[in-house]
């Protein structure tokens, strides 16, 4: 009876650590979201959860739903950007008088706009459900809890206050540096 209990803290909290991983990931990419690429490594992991995919049946019930609807988005993110640098090259390749070339633009903006759409969703998503493996990882029961920190979930909003004071305070530096030198 120990046994199954003991896997499913391990599923859990293994998966957490790399939710965690990918929320930094997610933040980064929150700071450039205004930006008009995606960068060429961007690439969120999933090695774990398609590693351990056939023990995620061994996770509270509730769990495993949110768990599979988390790395979908992840996937999915992780399509959008491959799409965006396949259609880079696209763009790359017509001749500049090509009809194509508006086409293709579009699809890159759309595939921009859509990118950046579905991080705040992932962030949403991952805030709900890292506490839940972090739960299932470390129940009140067990004796590993007191060495868990809490967890704080990631705010976009706040996340894109501190990045635009962050250029603010750049730019004024900037300005500053520029009027001593000329």
């Amino acid at each position: 009876v120990l046994r199954p209990k003991r896997e499913q803290r391990s599923i859990a909290e293994i998966l957490a650590a790399e939710v965690s991983l990918n929320l930094q990931i997610l933040a980064g990419m929150i700071v450039r979201a205004d930006a008009k690429r995606i960068p060429g490594d961007f690439h969120l992991s999933t090695y774990v959860f398609d590693a351990a995919i056939d023990r995620i049946g061994e996770l509270p019930t509730d769990d495993v739903g949110d768990v599979v609807l988390f790395y979908n988005q992840l996937h999915d993110l992780n399509r959008k950007a491959a799409l965006f640098w396949r259609s880079v090259d696209d763009l790359r390749a017509l001749p500049a008088d090509s009809p194509h070339r508006a086409i293709v633009t579009a699809e890159l903006d759309s595939t921009i706009a859509t990118f950046y759409g579905s991080i705040n969703r992932t962030v949403t998503r991952a805030n709900i459900l890292q506490p839940r493996l972090l739960r299932a990882a470390r129940p009140w029961w067990s004796l590993r809890r007191p060495t868990i920190g809490t967890t704080e979930l990631l705010k976009v909003e706040e996340m894109q206050e501190r990045a635009e004071a962050s250029d603010r305070q750049r730019e004024k530096v900037m300005n500053h540096v520029r009027r001593r030198t000329e």
